[in-house]
């Protein structure tokens, strides 16, 4: 829009100057196109020169929190640059992109930082890319664009607390050991922490016998910190269901939590689901908070099928383990423990406590 401007104020000092056959006129417009033609060249040349990029190709964030993106902006050329942009899109897998701009200005011969804050709203991994960047002259009459191939993934961590457990004992299997975590524990069930009143939750042979009789209260041990043992979870990533970035984002927070809460209980986790792409299985064992967030990156990057009408499902046998699947239903050994709404999912996490069946409790 400037340039029809500058050219139309050209055109009126040329008009005004073959009427009035003024030099004066004449030579101002002379100054007119010899600064359009300058202006352009500044403008191609600026455009060569000037380049744009993410200083790091992945970060992880929480959903929900503003994350600071960096961009390292280098100006190769002789001439100062007040005005560039870049053209951002961002993007989930099955979502439409949306497209952001970022300007700046760059000295001569200088690498400068710029950044700028993005939140993601949804769990999985968002990615950032660049499409163009643009250089523009002095009076901006002019914008030269080129491509730019840099891109950044935000991986973004599910925002949700540990599903509750209760203080119910826990007895779970796996392929060699059985492991049992004694109630309101915090270790070692061979060494004493200390004795403190009975609770309706405690079991009958933890009870301090000689304490007991003597002060004809009951009494019981708590014990010192161990491992709680492990259990398996595995993923159902089929579905007939529509394949939505809320369904998406319900599931991976659900099953956060739940993870969350077994390590909380001190109950190391490994985590199965399939590799559609690749046709095999992914196994991921997870003992603490860093681990959990390594096998949710690599859960982003595989795909949820949905079937067909002709498709069967795929069968997992979860005798003695959990079963999470994408219609959000929470098993253990086969039996039902919870089926979770998408759109209330966070109450039902934070108000409910979660009982697992009597086969799993000792």
């Amino acid at each position: 829009m400037r340039k029809f401007i500058f050219l139309a104020i050209a055109a009126v000092t040329f008009y005004f100057a073959g009427m009035y056959k003024n030099l004066a006129l004449l030579v101002i417009f002379s100054a007119e196109m010899l600064l359009f033609a300058v202006t352009f060249i500044m403008s191609a040349v600026s455009s060569r020169k000037i380049s744009a990029r993410f200083k790091q190709s992945s970060v992880s964030t929480i959903r929900g929190t503003a994350q600071s993106i960096c961009v390292l902006v280098k100006n190769n050329g002789i001439l100062p640059l007040s005005k560039a942009k870049v053209k951002i899109k961002a993007r989930y897998s099955g979502k439409k992109a949306v497209s952001k701009k970022l300007f700046f200005g760059a000295l001569p011969k200088s690498e400068t930082d710029i950044s700028f804050f993005l939140t993601a709203p949804y769990c999985g991994v968002l990615r950032l890319k660049f499409t163009r960047i643009y250089a523009y002259d002095f009076l901006s009459l002019f914008c030269i664009s080129k491509k730019s191939k840099s891109s950044l993934e935000i991986i973004t961590l599910p925002q949700t607390a540990p599903v509750n457990l209760g203080d119910q004992p826990m007895l779970f299997a796996d392929s060699t050991y059985n492991y049992e975590l004694p109630c309101d524990t915090s270790g070692s069930s061979s060494e004493i922490r200390q004795l403190r009143e009975y609770r309706s939750s405690d079991q009958i042979r933890h009870i301090h016998w000689n304490q007991t009789a003597r002060t004809q209260q009951v009494y019981v041990k708590e014990f010192e910190r161990e491992s709680g043992g492990s259990i398996s979870i595995y993923l159902n990533l089929l579905t007939r269901g529509r394949i939505t970035l809320e369904r998406k984002n319900a599931f991976y927070e659900i099953l956060y939590s739940i993870i969350s809460g077994l390590l909380s209980r001190l109950i190391s986790v490994r985590l199965f689901f399939r590799d559609y792409s690749m046709n095999r299985d992914l196994v991921f064992d997870i003992s603490g908070t860093e681990e959990l967030n390594e096998a949710f990156t690599e859960l982003y990057r595989h795909f949820i099928k949905r079937l067909k009408k002709k498709e069967s499902g795929l069968y997992i046998d979860s005798a003695g383990a959990m079963l999470i699947d994408f219609d959000l239903n929470w098993y253990f050994d086969r039996e039902l423990i919870f089926s979770f709404s998408e759109n209330n999912y966070k109450n039902e996490i934070s108000t409910h406590i979660f009982y697992l069946p009597s086969d799993a409790l000792h």
